[in-house]
């Protein structure tokens, strides 16, 4: 080939144009590897952290409003809080179950004949929190009235009281329900 015909044909508009097209396609390229992708990347990445951050406020938004229903009832109860850890105290206090069995049956004009209290786990750290029991078994003598008034005392104290278990014998010697012997199962609740 000619030298002349050689450039006649590399500044021909057929060539300019292919030039432009390459140069053009090179120049987009870089844009979009180096100024379009990243901002790109950004964009995306900013409107998933504001996602995250908006699921975020709004779980944070739930849990301050149930802290806030939570306050609010517990300020609506705080007078009866008192009443609440007199039923549930949170250890067994034996003294003050014994002494609510045995002013109400004085109050019931019972006698009592015995009481065993089963064991008491002071230290049971594995259900700290949940309800524990105190069991005892309580023997009283007297009329059948009596025994029912009794129990009807014993569930109208402040402290939470069941009674598990009822067995009623009658004495060798008593008429038809003046002297019966009754077994009571009691059981006291503490946290």
């Amino acid at each position: 080939m000619n030298k002349k015909t050689f450039i006649k044909n590399i500044f021909s508009q057929k060539t300019k144009d292919y030039t432009y097209a390459i140069i053009f396609f090179f120049t987009f390229s870089f844009f979009m590897a180096f100024i379009i992708r990243p901002n790109l990347i950004s964009v995306f990445s900013a409107q998933a952290k504001i996602n995250e951050l908006q699921s975020a406020d709004s779980f944070y938004e739930k849990q301050i409003v149930s802290l806030v229903d939570l306050q609010s009832t517990l300020e609506a109860n705080r007078a009866d809080l008192v009443l609440l850890e007199q039923a549930f105290s949170s250890t067994p206090q034996v003294n003050k179950v014994l002494s609510d069995i045995n002013s109400a049956a004085q109050a019931n004009q019972l006698n009592i004949d015995n009481i065993n209290i089963n064991d008491v786990n002071l230290k049971d750290i594995v259900s700290q929190g949940k309800i524990k029991s105190l069991n005892m078994a309580v023997d009283v003598t007297g009329s059948f009235d009596k025994v029912y008034a009794f129990m009807k005392n014993l569930y109208s104290q402040r402290r939470l009281k069941s009674i598990e278990s009822v067995e009623i014998t009658r004495g060798k010697e008593a008429t038809d329900s003046a002297h019966l012997k009754i077994k009571l199962t009691i059981q006291g609740y503490y946290l």
